[in-house]
């Protein structure tokens, strides 16, 4: 049996505006940092879709903290995770999260942890709602479930999960 992954282990690094770009454009030269397995086709979909969703906006995507990051562990990237775009200008600061880790190291706390992180990121950088979707037809969907459950998200509809800042003041 393949031990879980330590929660120290794993770590998210922001993944540059240079390489979101160099994805879109098709550039999959793979780093020796990267695991063989990635980056995965929702990889390039979360780069295409974040970078649209900052044209659209008309704002600059370098060094907004509702970016996408990679996961590390053991210095290897092995998935990636974060958020769908900033939150919206008026209203809460609503944002939706979205994350995946390569097959070799799914079932091992890996993305249980990355989420966590990205909570933590979140709260830090001043959301008060975080929000996730597992689509039916995602073959990984009792794992994500089980990972957002984990990491104090709740049912929010047919697809949707929530979690609302924690009670106490903002860091």
């Amino acid at each position: 049996m393949t031990r879980p992954v330590q929660a120290g282990e794993v770590r998210l690094e922001r993944v540059p505006v240079a390489v979101a770009r160099g994805l879109v454009r098709g550039d999959l030269s793979r780093p020796a940092t990267w695991h063989p397995q990635f980056p995965a086709a929702g990889t390039l979909s979360a780069a295409r879709m974040l970078l649209g969703t900052y044209e659209a906006l008309g704002v600059d995507p370098e060094g907004s903290p509702w970016w996408f990051f990679c996961v590390v562990v053991e210095g290897v990237v092995v998935g990636d995770a974060g958020f769908h775009g900033p939150p919206p200008q008026d209203g809460p600061a609503e944002v939706e999260i979205g994350y995946q880790v390569v097959p070799a190291l799914r079932g091992r706390g890996v993305a249980t942890r990355a989420c966590a992180l990205l909570l933590t990121h979140a709260w830090a950088h001043g959301a008060d709602v975080v929000r996730a979707e597992v689509e039916p037809d995602n073959p990984y969907g009792p794992a994500s479930r089980a990972v957002l459950l984990a990491n104090g998200l709740r049912p929010d509809g047919d697809l949707g999960f929530v979690a609302e800042r924690p009670v106490g003041p903002r860091t």
